[in-house]
């Protein structure tokens, strides 16, 4: 095919650069591999007719049969419109490959950069339990639909970057032994003091179960996990308040 557009399109002054995007993006999105003895690109016109709609992978390469197959999401009825699934990919990659995006996209996923700033005092602490759980300082996080919109890395990136550094709690003198349950630390047993030091990420960074921070269920106090949560809210809506347009 390129020998062929070396030999005739490439000199023609009929054909622009845009319309040859369009040409090769078009050919290249229709190409579908098929894994016999060495990997094949074929292109299979009936799929062309087929529009997208949420479900599961229902093709598969069958070996004894050397073809592709590809199996019905449901009974279809006679006349019904035939749809297949195109993949779990977000409306800015079937836009971007496809040329469509889907209104009801059970993968659509919204993508927002978030750093631990420069000039932050705790920077070091903060990356340096980041690094532990290897997330970078600076990521690209998706925010995704339905009841889990969060994955683990980005939960305990918003713990990390709103905890703070330690701290003096005052607590009441009694003659019996406190018992305090600090961020997932075992119990602590206090007799007759005024003051209890609390340093969230001292306690993560030597902690041998950091990783629990990625956990929805993980036992932080209360007042983290509302500012974490309240800060991605706060984040989201500043997001939204700046986008211009909504396809």
């Amino acid at each position: 095919m390129y020998m062929y557009r070396d030999r005739v399109f490439i000199h023609s002054s009929k054909l622009a650069l845009k319309s040859r995007f369009w040409a090769v993006s078009t050919v290249m999105t229709r190409q579908n591999t098929v894994p016999f003895q060495e990997d094949y690109h074929a292109l299979i016109p009936l799929w062309d007719m087929c529009n997208h709609t949420n479900g599961t992978i229902s093709t598969a390469y069958n070996p004894v049969l050397d073809r592709s197959e590809c199996l019905a999401l449901k009974n279809f009825k006679a006349g019904e419109q035939l749809f297949i699934f195109y993949g779990s990919r977000s409306n800015a990659d079937l836009f971007v490959h496809n040329g469509f995006v889907y209104e009801d996209n059970d993968y659509d996923v919204y993508w927002m950069r978030l750093g631990v700033s420069k000039s932050d005092p705790l920077q070091e602490k903060r990356n340096r339990l980041l690094d532990k759980l290897s997330i970078s300082s600076t990521s690209d996080f998706s925010i995704r639909k339905g009841a889990k919109p969060i994955d683990g890395q980005l939960l305990a990136f918003l713990r990390i970057f709103n905890m703070h550094e330690g701290k003096l709690i005052k607590l009441k003198q009694s003659n019996q032994s406190l018992a305090i349950n600090s961020f997932a630390a075992d119990v602590v047993l206090i007799a007759s003091i005024k003051f209890f030091p609390v340093d969230q990420l001292d306690h993560w960074i030597t902690s041998d179960k950091s990783g629990d921070l990625e956990y929805i269920d993980c036992a932080l106090d209360t007042a983290l996990e509302t500012k974490s949560w309240c800060f991605l809210q706060a984040r989201l809506k500043l997001l939204l308040s700046t986008s211009s347009s909504i396809i």
